[in-house]
């Protein structure tokens, strides 16, 4: 097999449009939300684990977004970022 050699900058680049999604678990009923690519507007969806949307939040731009789940029940939900998704526990 040929290995070819990637540069760094597009290791970066694929890595910035990484989501992260922390504390996971939730514990104090905030979830922060880290993506480099975040723009105002962009929509973070937050769906229970049978599809029904639990949560709707519009970004501010910054890139990372904090959201109030504090009125969430405990258990496991669906984030989702564009086209990116995560599952998150709230305790």
């Amino acid at each position: 097999a040929k290995w070819k050699e990637q540069p760094y900058t597009a290791i970066a680049a694929q890595n910035a449009s990484a989501v992260k999604f922390y504390p996971n678990p939730v514990t104090h009923g905030v979830l922060s939300v880290e993506n480099g690519e975040l723009k105002a507007g962009d929509r973070i969806e937050i769906y229970s684990l049978s599809g029904a949307l639990v949560g709707s939040y519009e970004a501010s731009g910054a890139a990372t977004a904090v959201i109030d789940v504090s009125h969430l029940a405990a258990g496991v939900y669906v984030v989702k970022v564009g086209s990116r998704t995560g599952k998150v526990v709230k305790n």
